[in-house]
Order: C-alpha cells, then sequence, then structure tokens
C-alpha cells in the first residue's frame, strides 16, 4: 500500500493509471525492486525465518488488497477535489 500511495503522490494532475503507464525507467526499477525483496521475503522460508516473519494467508493477502484499493481511492478523491478547487 505504501508504494502504490508513493507512486500516487508522484503527480497532483494525472491519476493513479497515467502515472504507471508513463514510462520512467528509475521508478520502474525501484518499483519492480521493492516488489521482487518484498516477495523473496514472504515466500523464501530462510529470509522469513531470518527476519522473524511468519506465513501470510490468502484472507490476509484480501485485507491488504482491500487496505490498498481503499487508500488509493481516498487518495485520488483527494487530489481530484484539490485539483477542481483550484480551477474555481
Amino acid at each position: 500500500a505504501n508504494l502504490m500511495l508513493i507512486t500516487i503522490n508522484l503527480s497532483w494532475r494525472k491519476n493513479i493509471f497515467q502515472i504507471i503507464l508513463e514510462v520512467n525507467k528509475t521508478f520502474l526499477i525501484v518499483f519492480f525492486g521493492t516488489i521482487m525483496a518484498l516477495l523473496s521475503v514472504i515466500f523464501n522460508p530462510f529470509l522469513a525465518n531470518l527476519l522473524h516473519m511468519g506465513t501470510i494467508k490468502i484472507s490476509d493477502l484480501g485485507i491488504i488488497l482491500a487496505i490498498t484499493i481503499a487508500s488509493l481511492m481516498w487518495f485520488e478523491g483527494y487530489k481530484w477535489v484539490t485539483e477542481r478547487k483550484n480551477k474555481i
């Protein structure tokens, strides 16, 4: 969720889809590198044990996804309202 909030905060004039589709090599490296590191820690038993992390259930992933979507929606809404106020 935090990585997506950082992504959405890159531009106050573009929505999340426009930001993601805009090609930015550095952003893509950081974004996918972070995702790969997170997945490695979650699904690699050695790294999970090293960092004292437990397993993640499917229901936990659903909760994470729901919270991510909710946080992105309110921030996009805030950006939209702020942009409309600035135009008036």
